[in-house]
């Protein structure tokens, strides 16, 4: 089974931004939850057009200004038969709006609560809503599946690596002309 994770694309307008320069960390995090038996793809739209091939199952991360082009997409892939999860920060906020173009909503942080919905979904048993109950032990929590992300710049190296060890960020904060050597970027 393969599930693609989706990322859209940040659109010029009130917001004035073209694009993200962030890496979809977000997903990544989903990714690294995910079950073993399912294949995972990362798409973020900003760095890589989206082809809209076959896949079983699709789930978007979705912020407000990106609710626009998310339903487009959701709405395109559910025409294609795959099935819609839709999570992030709107969703969350306006639940009865995002399930109009999915199979299910994820309300609030999905890390701990992500594989019950993907074996539901393998099982054709996805419910409507699925709402975490509590934030997740971010120390329970496996290292983001960072092999899925494309396109890795210097500063979303330094991001992943202050990420995955928080005491860098004193480093880097009384530090910052030692950030470089610290983690290695540049040698």
């Amino acid at each position: 089974m393969k599930l693609t994770l989706i990322c859209p694309k940040w659109q010029q307008g009130l917001w004035s931004v073209r694009i993200f320069k962030m890496p979809p960390l977000g997903l990544a995090r989903i990714a690294s939850v995910t079950p073993d038996d399912i294949e995972v793809e990362i798409i973020d739209e900003n760095i890589e057009e989206i082809h809209f091939e076959e896949t079983d199952i699709v789930g978007i991360s979705v912020m407000t200004p990106t609710a626009h082009r998310a339903y487009e997409i959701a709405d395109k892939y559910r025409k294609l038969g795959s099935k819609v999860i839709l999570g992030g920060i709107h969703p969350s906020i306006l639940p009865e709006e995002a399930i109009e173009h999915a199979d299910s909503v994820v309300i609030g942080e999905a890390d701990d609560i992500w594989p019950q919905v993907i074996q539901d979904c393998v099982k054709n048993k996805l419910q409507k809503f699925y709402i975490a109950e509590q934030e997740p032990d971010l120390s329970k929590l496996p290292p983001l599946r960072r092999d899925l992300l494309k396109k890795i710049s210097t500063s979303s190296e330094i991001l992943f690596r202050l990420l995955e060890d928080v005491h860098l960020i004193v480093i880097f904060v009384l530090f910052p002309d030692s950030m470089e050597r610290k983690c290695g970027i540049g040698q």
